[in-house]
């Protein structure tokens, strides 16, 4: 919140932008709605007087985690649909594969599995290129628990097996086991 404060007396739009980020992911971590609007309201009006689209695609996705933490799917989908669009603009693709990641998951929660597969997919073709290991095993694991959800065990195990590939390289030895843990567990499901 100091970082905020201090950033907006500095009229610095860089620094706005970075702290508000900042501030809006924190607060998502600490399930702190108020945080996540004052963030989100702060880069809207950095938009408005920039026309920065960073600051647009940052301010929906944070809009779009009110939602989340409001347990609104529909409204975070939304603002996660119009916020991937902004970064597809900008040719992000790390961003519009961020975006379609989650917005996978929740169609998978919702039980859209057809659609959570293809948006899946869709998110692997802007990812895969860019080798993003945490996002690649996201995708892969979600996948796996899709074909397994649709009766497609031998395809699931594939993608789970992937998945642990990825995080077993990992050198955090937390994720590792994380990971081997969850390969287990949905093996056995």
């Amino acid at each position: 919140e100091k970082s905020v404060r201090l950033a907006e007396k500095s009229q610095i739009d860089s620094l706005i932008l970075k702290s508000n980020s900042k501030y809006g992911m924190e607060s998502y971590y600490e399930k702190d709605t108020l945080g996540l609007f004052i963030a989100q309201k702060n880069l809207f009006k950095l938009y408005l007087r920039t026309k920065d689209s960073v600051a647009l695609a940052k301010h929906l996705r944070y809009k779009g985690l009110i939602c989340y933490l409001k347990l609104d799917p529909t409204c975070y989908f939304s603002y996660y649909q119009q916020s991937k669009d902004i970064s597809l603009k900008l040719r992000d693709s790390l961003e519009v594969g961020k975006r379609l990641t989650y917005m996978a998951m929740i169609q998978k929660d919702v039980k859209d599995y057809l659609g959570s597969e293809i948006t899946t997919i869709e998110a692997l073709k802007y990812i895969e290129p860019l080798k993003q290991k945490k996002y690649l095993s996201i995708l892969y694991n979600n996948l796996g628990i899709l074909l397994s959800r649709t009766k497609r065990t031998e395809e699931a195990r594939k993608y789970y097996n992937l998945s642990n590939e990825i995080d077993q390289k990992s050198s955090n030895k937390k994720t590792r086991e994380e990971s081997y843990l969850a390969l287990l567990n949905n093996i056995a499901l």
